[in-house]
């Protein structure tokens, strides 16, 4: 008999990095360094300025998670682009 809760094996991290896959096979080096990047970028933003952002704007912990997946993967879209020679320059 199991008495814990089970927990997700990546805490309690809003970013999760099965945003970025939906199969093992989607387990590649760009999706998982998309994923470390969204998961960096929401680390960042909530420990310098999540408290402000809530305060002053409503802006929520969850709301910044889901802003950094929807970052992360318009890059990989833009790093994709730049691979294939579709564009020249790396932008932001």
């Amino acid at each position: 008999m199991e008495t814990e809760t089970k927990r997700d094996k990546f805490g309690d991290n809003l970013v999760k990095p099965t945003s970025f896959y939906s199969s093992e096979r989607d387990k590649t080096k760009l999706n998982w360094f998309c994923y470390e990047l969204a998961l960096n970028f929401w680390l960042t933003i909530s420990s310098k300025a999540g408290k402000k952002l809530e305060k002053r704007y409503a802006i929520r912990e969850d709301d910044i998670a889901d802003f950094s997946v929807y970052f992360a993967k318009k890059m990989k879209e833009i790093i994709l682009q730049k691979l294939s020679g579709e564009i020249e320059i790396v932008y932001f």
